[in-house]
C-alpha cells in the first residue's frame, strides 16, 4: 500500500519513486511493514470456521520451527565463515 502511495505522490511531484531511490533503509522499513500487514490480515481470517484451523496451524508450525531455524542459521553462518576464509587465501 505504501509503495502505491509513494508512487502516486512521486507522479505529482515529478520525482523518482522512493522505492527506486538510493534510500535502502526506507525500502527495508516498507518491506517489514508489508509483512506485518499481511500477518495481521491473516489474523482476521480466523473469523470463518473454514480458515480458523488453518491459520492456527500455520502459527503453531512457525513457532515450533523456532529452534530448528536457530540451529540452521548457526550452521549456515559457520559454513559461510569457513568458505569466506578459504576463498580469502586463494
Amino acid at each position: 500500500m505504501s509503495v502505491v502511495v509513494t508512487g502516486v505522490l512521486s507522479i505529482f511531484q515529478n520525482e523518482q519513486p522512493v522505492h527506486l531511490s538510493e534510500n535502502g533503509l526506507l525500502v527495508a522499513i516498507e518491506a517489514v511493514g508489508m509483512i506485518l500487514l499481511w500477518i495481521k490480515f491473516s489474523y482476521f481470517l480466523r473469523i470463518w470456521d473454514a480458515s480458523n484451523y488453518l491459520v492456527r496451524m500455520i502459527k503453531e508450525v512457525i513457532f515450533d520451527m523456532g529452534a530448528f531455524c536457530l540451529i540452521f542459521i548457526i550452521v549456515h553462518l559457520a559454513f559461510a565463515e569457513v568458505f569466506f576464509f578459504v576463498s580469502a587465501d586463494s
